[in-house]
């Protein structure tokens, strides 16, 4: 059941990974946070988005960031905060990646993914498992299709998805891949640009 779940975690956060890049990061958005961190104002749920912001846009200094993100850690750890606590993990885990120390990178994803586990964060939780893939096999620009292909062949020739009941079930009540279709269907290049089966009213 445990390989189950890790599977389908894994494709989620692979799909994620994917639309991720649409993200991005921005200096100079940390750089104007930094007057307000410095000045030492805001106190609990404003400051812990302040050192989220932080943690995230901060590029130039990777170690700055990482600072930012253990603080978030920590004060989001007194509040007993589990939003900011995934943030400020998996920040931490990005950081770290980005630095080179994957061994601790990963231990940041997986304690953001426990985190997620434990409040119910299933999108988040798959975020992580997400980052853990795209340490293990990371994917760029230009060769994504042609993993995506190769995991997809993968799975589908796997004995396991041919035998398992869950991956059947999952494969037809979350897929289109179960619907049938009639002999009689015609492409939109058969009919002018509709779909056989258009009722006129």
């Amino acid at each position: 059941m445990l390989f189950k779940r890790d599977a389908c975690y894994f494709l989620i956060g692979f799909f994620y990974l994917i639309g991720a890049c649409a993200s991005a990061q921005d200096q100079r958005i940390a750089d104007s946070l930094v007057k307000i961190y410095r000045a030492d104002t805001l106190k609990e749920k404003a400051k812990l988005e302040l050192l989220r912001n932080l943690s995230f846009n901060e590029v130039n200094d990777l170690r700055l960031s990482l600072r930012y993100a253990e603080e978030l850690i920590s004060l989001s750890r007194q509040s007993k905060d589990d939003d900011y606590l995934f943030h400020g993990y998996f920040q931490k885990g990005n950081k770290k990646r980005l630095l080179g120390d994957l061994e601790e990178a990963l231990d940041a994803y997986f304690k953001s993914a426990e985190v997620s586990r434990k409040a119910n964060f299933i999108s988040r939780e798959g975020s992580a498992y997400g980052a853990v893939a795209d340490i293990y096999a990371p994917v760029r620009a230009g060769s994504d299709i042609a993993f995506l292909g190769g995991v997809i062949n993968y799975v589908v020739n796997n004995e396991r998805w041919l035998s398992d009941p869950f991956f059947k079930t999952w494969l037809v009540n979350y897929t289109n891949a179960a619907t049938i279709i009639n002999e009689d269907f015609k492409d939109t290049e058969d009919l002018n640009g509709v779909f056989s089966g258009l009722v006129e009213y």
